[in-house]
């Protein structure tokens, strides 16, 4: 890893958070948030969430966590990059049809990319009014999405499944679109 990427930083942290904690999904999306323990914004190569600097122009493309389910597996991602300001959402590449909303074709996929983006953005640029007013809204609906796709999984059918990702595709949808419309 280069000196200058700050790659070994960033892995000695991880490392070190991983083994120092009872590892669960929520943890996780923690720690992929994390400007290394700072409660701030913390712009540069070093923090695990990265944010552009004055020099630097790097930035964390986009986060996702593989979960891994009896014999299925669920992506948390968020689809923009920021995984600080940004909300994790379930993708099943097992599902057929649970994943048509932002998945059709390279242009929805795009769209859905800019749109989460252009959320990312607005809360990075009010990072304070972020923390205030979206911050445990979105934590909540994190926390409401894992639960429901836990209580479903138990069930194993891929209907309901299918059907519980696309009515959670659009609540994200929903919250995205009530920040970017307002302030």
């Amino acid at each position: 890893m280069s000196f200058f990427s700050k790659g070994a930083q960033r892995k000695d942290y991880v490392l070190a958070q991983l083994e120092s904690q009872d590892l669960d999904l929520f943890s996780l999306i923690e720690l992929l948030r994390s400007h290394n323990g700072q409660g701030t914004i913390k712009r540069g190569m070093k923090s695990v969430c990265m944010h552009p600097g004055l020099i630097i122009k790097s930035e964390t493309t986009s986060s996702l966590i593989v979960d891994y389910l009896d014999d299925k597996f669920f992506i948390w991602f968020t689809g923009a990059p920021n995984p600080c300001v940004s909300l994790y959402k379930p993708f099943a590449f097992t599902l057929q049809n649970a994943n048509q909303k932002y998945l059709q074709d390279l242009d929805t996929a795009i769209r859905f990319n800019h749109k989460w983006r252009v959320f990312s953005q607005k809360m990075i640029g009010n990072y304070n009014w972020f923390i205030n007013n979206v911050k445990k809204e979105r934590d909540e609906i994190e926390q409401e999405f894992i639960l429901q796709i836990d209580k479903v999984i138990d069930n194993k059918n891929d209907k309901e499944l299918s059907k519980l990702i696309l009515e959670l595709t659009n609540r994200a949808e929903e919250f995205r679109e009530k920040y970017v419309l307002c302030k």
